[in-house]
């Protein structure tokens, strides 16, 4: 386990403990307050499942409240450091009170049942009947009710909460201790401690939402408090806040109308309050996570800040003041001054929010966003990953294998110091999934491999469907290269609201292409219906629909299909016209990309863009200046688009402008029994990090087959080779690594080490035998390769000499 990572693990044990032998509910409720000196004056009472989940919620939180709980308590445990695998308790999820607390007819109830419950959790118990019991509570909850237990038990029990859920798979579950059993052995089926699999849980969750279509973002502008008296507050707790407190919570009203309403009572003015009135029903419904939000100062031209919306509304009844709020990932801190007279909005620097995301302010968006991205906070490539690299070394020294972990190093931003067979497990199937989604690439170089098949050219159309008469012509073709540099810069920039790429905007676009009886592609006589896209198909004159539903949903989930073949496992239609509903699917992704294409505010960089990756395996073995030709220049870090000194070219077929956007990492692999990094294009050297992979026998310790240490042996056969040829022909510890018995270390011998030497070695024996330390007559023996592998595991007179 490393150092950093699950500090809080035997925190909460201790702290339950405590409470349970110690205190009381009057007692616990003093210490609860201690959290909220302001706040919860109207009960005298609390349970532990509320003030030991109060605790988690984030990381600031859980260090200052584990602080004031480990002097209340005088816990030898140390304070919080980090919150790996912790649920976190927003918007005060953490209480496990109610309406009952306030009513003194039920109030004993309750409080006997949660305080009878942590003292069995503390023994290690989990009674049936009351954990039923509980779950009748209108505040409580499975998932609730299994955080706290997996908060107190992290070693034994698993949370059921929705990431642990959406991570298994969504299993169906049911408000009841069965369910709660049923989670139990789905988790303990993956063979980890509760604490890793939520880790994991998370993360995944996390790769998941990765979203496969650009977002449209709103921009804001937003006053924080009258002459920004709160701004410093928001930047240092990372939110922005309304005031007009005595509306309460913002969710409850249903139009902005009846917040007018509402605002009306407290108001001595007869006019309707419409600034007010729209900014609290645009706050708590119109603004969304990812949009962009600007902080103005007061009555001047100049902004204070700019950040992300990181959260949806939160009521939080725990401030005294300025409850209705949304967490924000500030980017920018500072004097910007700006000219708002290119707004030509009424009484602008008068409103609390405004949005300006409508098309008639997209300018004044971009010079917004350009001023900050000139003043930016944050480098765009904060990872420590370079946007090149390459893995090299000898054969078998991992660095396919590792392309996977730099992949999702990347991706999750997450550096995996230690990767068990259970973790690798999970990255290469998020690497899978994320492949599917084309957010990964992974490609292998080979001697004829060629820019046409990596950028782009032309080739004959071969149709899955009709004949090859009917289609006789050329395509342009894009290759693996073009693909994800297309799919990687739509996500590098903001788009506008009213530009979102949705399937309803899209296929309008296809209705206004292809009118009522016009014919696409061998789609014909086209006609429209509700939910169905109707044509004729060849001399055929009966109708054929396809389901816009299904399209719909395809479309929806941003997957990429290469075939009719793969698209019809998803639409499950029939299987002779699969061509024809693949076909029409590709135009509405063809009408889309050129959309978005057109669309994009070309100044207006995300500044939180998805990562995309692309893997090219034995890129050695290429002709690299062919391959890339004249984008090699553009995959410098410099030259990115989204850099100051962006490039373009136009490529050669298809006459489209083409850059490589700063959000594309490359990560090749280069195999130097093949090829020196001495030998390689000069071009390729001086634009890519590299990071040798050498033989790891260490990985091999302690395991003995009948006597050949599988260390000692390839140690020793590495250091001959060195003396005899050079250290970029040595044998990888992946060789070895599977091997458990005398007969697979036999395969290893005689169907991978030794086919390897004897290339390395053109076949003679004598030069073999010496790096074996045996006869040259043993070599390829069916009696002796035992024996000759015991033999090349010990020093020779020679190895000791050097």
């Amino acid at each position: 386990m490393s150092q950093n990572k699950f500090t809080w693990l035997p925190f909460f044990k201790e702290l339950l403990n405590s409470i349970c032998k110690n205190s009381n509910p009057n007692s616990l409720y003093k210490e609860f307050k201690k959290f909220f000196p302001n706040n919860y004056n109207d009960i005298n009472k609390l349970d532990p499942l509320t003030y030991i989940c109060s605790i988690c919620g984030g990381s600031n939180v859980a260090r200052t409240r584990s602080k004031i709980a480990k002097k209340s308590f005088n816990l030898k445990s140390d304070v919080i450091s980090d919150i790996t695998g912790i649920p976190n308790f927003v918007n005060a999820n953490y209480k496990f009170f109610h309406e009952y607390y306030k009513n003194g007819k039920n109030m004993i109830p309750i409080m006997e049942d949660l305080w009878k419950f942590a003292n069995d959790v503390n023994n290690g118990i989990i009674d049936e009947s009351l954990f039923n019991k509980l779950l009748t509570y209108n505040a409580i909850k499975l998932a609730k009710l299994s955080q706290f237990i997996y908060i107190c038990n992290p070693d034994k029990y698993f949370s059921c909460d929705t990431t642990m859920l959406s991570y298994l798979g969504n299993p169906s579950i049911e408000q009841n201790y069965s369910s709660f059993l049923k989670i139990q052995n789905i988790c303990k089926e993956k063979k980890e401690p509760p604490y890793q699999l939520s880790e994991k849980a998370w993360y995944s969750l996390k790769s998941n939402n990765n979203l496969n279509q650009q977002k449209a973002h709103k921009f804001w502008l937003f006053a924080a408090g009258e002459k920004s008296y709160k701004w410093e507050e928001f930047y240092e707790k990372g939110i922005i806040a309304l005031g007009l407190d005595n509306l309460g919570n913002l969710k409850n009203y249903h139009s902005q109308d009846e917040i007018a309403q509402e605002l009306q009572k407290y108001s001595s003015k007869d006019s309707y309050p419409k600034n007010d009135s729209k900014a609290n029903w645009e706050f708590a419904n119109k603004m969304d996570i990812g949009d962009i939000v600007y902080v103005k100062q007061g009555l001047e031209p100049i902004l204070l800040g700019r950040g992300i919306i990181e959260s949806d509304y939160i009521y939080d009844d725990t401030r005294n003041e300025y409850k209705s709020i949304r967490k924000v990932r500030w980017t920018h801190n500072g004097i910007y001054n700006v000219d708002f007279n290119e707004l030509d909005i009424k009484q602008w620097n008068q409103k609390t929010l405004t949005d300006i995301s409508e098309n008639k302010y997209k300018d004044f968006c971009k010079k917004i966003e350009k001023i900050f991205n000139n003043n930016a906070k944050e480098d765009k490539n904060m990872n420590s990953q370079p946007l090149n690299q390459i893995l090299y070394g000898p054969p078998g020294t991992g660095k396919t294998y590792n392309t996977v972990i730099k992949a999702m190093e990347i991706i999750n931003d997450k550096k995996y110091d230690s990767v068990d067979v259970e973790l690798y497990k999970d990255l290469k199937k998020q690497f899978d999934n994320l492949k599917k989604q084309g957010q990964i690439e992974f490609v292998t170089f080979h001697q004829s491999y060629s820019y046409e098949e990596f950028v782009e050219g032309i080739k004959p159309y071969i149709p899955e469907w009709g004949t090859v008469e009917e289609n006789n012509r050329f395509i342009g073709q894009d290759g693996i290269f073009k693909k994800i540099c297309k799919l990687a810069e739509r996500n590098l920039y903001v788009f506008d609201e009213d530009q979102k790429a949705d399937f309803d905007k899209i296929y309008k676009i296809f209705q206004e292409k292809y009118e009522t009886g016009s014919s696409f592609s061998n789609l014909l006589n086209i006609k429209y219906e509700q939910n169905n896209l109707v044509y004729h198909y060849g001399a055929q004159s009966q109708d054929r629909r396809i389901d816009l539903t299904r399209i719909k949903d395809i479309f929806n989930s941003g997957k990429q299909y290469s075939t009719a073949i793969e698209f019809n496992k998803d639409y499950k239609g029939n299987a002779a016209l699969k061509g024809y509903f693949f076909n029409f699917y590709q135009e509405l992704l063809q009408i889309k990309n050129e959309y978005i294409d057109e669309n994009k505010i070309d100044n207006c960089i995300n500044q939180d863009p998805l990562k995309y990756v692309l893997v090219i395996d034995e890129i050695n073995r290429g002709d690299v200046s062919k391959i890339f030709g004249e984008l090699i220049t553009l995959i410098e870090k410099d030259k990115r688009i989204g850099e100051d000194h962006q490039m373009t070219v136009t490529l050669p077929y298809s006459r489209e402008p083409f850059g490589v956007p700063n959000n594309l990492y490359i990560i090749g692999t280069m195999n130097t029994a093949d090829r020196s990094i001495a030998l390689l294009d000069t071009a390729l050297r001086r634009r890519f990090d590299f990071e040798e992979m050498m033989p790891k026998p260490e990985l091999l310790r302690g395991k003995d087959i009948e006597g050949v240490d599988l260390e000692q042996l390839l140690t020793k056969i590495n250091d001959r080779i060195k003396n005899e040829y050079d250290r970029d022909h040595q044998i990888g510890h992946s060789y070895l690594m599977g091997v458990k018995n005398n007969e697979q270390l036999e395969r290893a011998y005689k169907n991978r080490i030794l086919p390897l030497l004897k290339e390395y070695f053109y076949n003679d024996i004598d030069s073999i035998a010496k790096i074996l330390n045996c006869k040259p007559n043993d070599i390829s023996s069916k009696e002796n390769w035992f024996n000759v592998l015991k033999e090349a595991q010990k020093p020779t007179k020679k190895d000791n000499e050097q």
